[in-house]
């Protein structure tokens, strides 16, 4: 997949992640989709914004590390140079990072369900996103 990355990072200011407060999985990069911007936030802190343009395409800040484009599924965003090509479906979450020619790492996710107790047991569903 290219060069190594560390899977964790310590950023003491960083919002809580999945391991706590200050703690980010590189693997929390999400991205929020609108009409005409779709903005990454990555797991290192950076966020970018890419704007629609009228033939469907996006544009990034100049500098930008790598090149965002629309799919059946959701988003790809692809480096210019170097490294791994990370997939994001329509939700927003990453899906896929993975080489180019596709071996890498797959993400899935679940709803997860929780019992409640009343007059009879039902099932709830539980939050994508939600904290337990």
């Amino acid at each position: 997949m290219g060069s190594r990355r560390n899977l964790l990072r310590w950023d003491p200011a960083a919002a809580p992640g999945l391991l706590g407060k200050g703690w980010k999985l590189l693997l929390e990069a999400r991205i929020d989709a609108s009409t005409e911007t779709v903005v990454l936030h990555d797991a290192d802190g950076t966020k970018v914004t890419f704007t629609k343009q009228s033939d469907g395409a996006y544009s990034a800040p100049e500098g930008t590390p790598y090149k965002l484009s629309a799919t059946t599924d959701g988003y790809r965003l692809t480096p210019n140079n170097e490294g791994p090509v990370r997939n994001f479906d329509r939700a927003g979450r990453l899906t896929t990072v993975v080489s180019r020619s596709g071996d890498g790492l797959h993400l899935a996710y679940a709803i997860f369900h929780m019992l409640t107790h009343g007059p009879s047991y039902r099932a709830t569903n539980w939050p994508a996103g939600g904290s337990w």
